[in-house]
């Protein structure tokens, strides 16, 4: 009778002891894994901590918010749709849409602030074709440009926004005919080119100055030093070349 109950107690311990041991491992370890996710997420949500309708541009070390714009960069320089980083000078592309004009711009932070901000035009030459083509436009983009004189931006309501001014003062640009041909054949293409190559005369070229880009520049401050930063933000317009 006693070796019946040596043989009972052996098989309960052999049934209940192993047999709990992996459920527990599994508990410990999918706790482990919950809470390692819970830390990455945190920090992720910490670390893209970007109001909604809003872009991240960090240059160096200040780091600016804009006001949502319809634009696209160089995701070399991008981590998502909402952040981008660049060295002194950010490069956007605009899409035709919602641009610039009237949008805010701010550092994020307490550690700096916008002290001046100025607004130039760049101009080029466009032509126009005769040809019945999906877009007779195009801009010499690879030939010669204007820049204007920087025209400064007086704060809003202590908010610097983005500007457009009806008072640009550009050098014109200097057009010679055989120049303006190289021109659109570099920029635009050898149908362009095949199409004016007989001109004799600028007034058989239907050209015009058009805008290509905008520039934006910030001076900032750092409020602990009073150290000053200067960064440069490009607006390039879409065009059909």
């Amino acid at each position: 009778m006693k070796s019946i109950n040596f043989l009972l107690v052996l098989f309960l311990v052999s049934c209940s002891g192993p047999g709990d041991s992996p459920k527990q491992n599994d508990i410990e370890r999918n706790t482990t894994h919950n809470e390692f996710e819970t830390i990455i997420n945190d920090d992720l949500n910490q670390e893209l901590d970007i109001p909604e309708g809003w872009i991240q541009v960090e240059m160096n070390t200040v780091t600016f918010l804009l006001e949502k714009i319809d634009m696209s960069w160089d995701m070399s320089n991008g981590e998502n749709e909402q952040r981008c980083s660049f060295q002194d000078t950010a490069f956007f592309d605009l899409w035709p849409g919602d641009w610039m004009e009237d949008k805010v711009i701010k550092i994020k932070g307490d550690e700096f602030e916008i002290t001046d901000m100025f607004v130039q035009e760049v101009t080029s030459i466009g032509i126009d074709s005769e040809r019945p083509i999906e877009v007779p436009f195009c801009v010499l983009s690879s030939w010669q440009k204007s820049p204007s004189e920087w025209i400064q931006i007086q704060p809003i309501n202590d908010e610097f926004l983005f500007e457009i001014s009806n008072m640009f003062n550009s050098e014109p640009l200097t057009v010679e005919l055989d120049d303006l041909k190289e021109g659109i054949k570099n920029s635009c293409g050898n149908e362009w080119f095949e199409e004016f190559k007989d001109a004799d005369s600028l007034n058989k070229i239907p050209f015009s100055e058009t805008e290509i880009q905008y520039n934006y520049k910030i001076i900032s401050r750092e409020l602990n030093s009073g150290e000053t930063y200067e960064n440069i933000i490009v607006f390039n317009v879409p065009t059909s070349c």
